[in-house]
């Protein structure tokens, strides 16, 4: 078997002449300059999953000195703190103007190869905030003429899809703090906003909130622990929580849709921020992000795709219901003690229904 025959006969769960190899490597890190034949950098041993970008800026990740954002004016500046460059932005759109800041490490293996930024202000602070953020969301690219020319290149060697964030991941979940994502969807109807309960906070990994909590109308708390010494006194709002979610849900179908058109075979589901490892509830797991995964697979089915469903965090919990969703591939399928994978419980449980990929002690 070549390569890809090898892939899709795993992905249909047949038997292969071997288990495809295909560890979760960027071509382009192997081949920086484009300058290696394809034979150069692939051993026949391996069987590649690439894995190519979207052509849709994010400007929630993204710090260009030049934005093609229209009817937007960008107020941005860099400078030095520590190790750190931080990046503090102003955008006055039409509906009013949002703010963050963003401190970013610098390259080498200490911080990682692609450095992750951290945000210590995020864009979006209240419901409010909404109508000037879609000034700030490019309309979908439609070109993905790339990633079919790499699958041409690849052949049979491999396989080649492109990444596409669910609507949490690197979208909502990076234009407001996932914490207070967490706390907005407590919002329940008749309820009154009173102080963060400890329970909760240290649930949340005692960092600071800007949202809060909800105690019933009336209600005072039981004992004199049971609320934080310091509440913060932001409106908590579940239909706001529901309407980010809505709004990033709609750009990753559209994007989704747009890869399909243009003829690409795999969508990568980029989901870690889903993951109960972020610190969802199984039950707001199945809620929340279970109907918008199958709408996305569903899709990309309909056109004679794959999904290969990505979470490096726990997944005993949510294995199952990501079965039921359709995806074709899941991974990283991370043993303990990092995560909580088991593979002979993952094979009895969803073995014929999902392609496990991954299970690698990281330790």
């Amino acid at each position: 078997m070549n390569g890809r025959e090898r892939l899709l006969t795993a992905v249909r769960h047949e038997e292969p002449d071997r288990v495809p190899i295909c560890p979760r490597i960027n071509w382009a890190w192997l081949d920086p300059d484009k300058s290696h034949r394809l034979e150069e950098l692939y051993g026949l041993s391996l069987d590649p999953m690439e894995i190519l970008s979207t052509r849709t800026p994010n400007y929630a990740r993204t710090y260009p000195e030049q934005y093609a954002l229209p009817d937007v004016r960008v107020e941005q500046t860099r400078y030095e703190e520590g190790n750190y460059q931080v990046v503090e932005r102003t955008f006055h759109t039409p509906a009013g103007a949002l703010s963050d800041r963003t401190k970013i490490p610098p390259g080498g293996r200490e911080y990682g190869m692609s450095p992750n930024p951290f945000k210590t202000e995020f864009l979006v602070k209240s419901r409010d905030d909404l109508p000037a953020l879609r000034y700030l969301l490019p309309e979908i690219g439609g070109n993905y003429d790339h990633a079919v020319a790499r699958q041409r290149e690849l052949g049979d060697r491999g396989v080649v899809r492109v990444n596409v964030y669910s609507k949490l991941c690197r979208q909502a979940g990076d234009v407001r703090n996932l914490q207070d994502l967490m706390v907005d969807y407590y919002t329940r109807e008749g309820w009154e906003h009173t102080e963060v309960p400890v329970r909760l906070r240290l649930r949340l990994g005692e960092s600071p909130l800007s949202s809060v909590c909800c105690t019933p109308a009336g209600e005072v708390p039981r004992t004199s622990t049971s609320v934080c010494s310091q509440p913060s006194r932001v409106y908590v709002d579940r239909p706001f929580f529901d309407e980010l979610l809505a709004l990033f849900q709609a750009r990753t179908m559209a994007e989704t849709k747009a890869v399909m058109e243009a003829g690409v075979e795999w969508v990568f589901a980029n989901c870690y921020y889903n993951s109960l490892s972020a610190g969802w509830s199984p039950a707001i797991f199945r809620e929340v992000f279970v109907p918008s995964v199958t709408a996305q697979v569903e899709l990309v089915h309909r056109d004679g795709g794959y999904v290969d469903y990505y979470d490096d965090g726990k997944l005993a919990h949510s294995m199952e219901m990501l079965a039921d969703c359709g995806v074709d591939v899941l991974e990283t399928c991370t043993p303990p003690p990092v995560c909580d994978f088991d593979l002979r419980e993952a094979k009895a449980m969803v073995g014929d229904r999902l392609a496990l990929k991954g299970y690698v002690d990281l330790l």
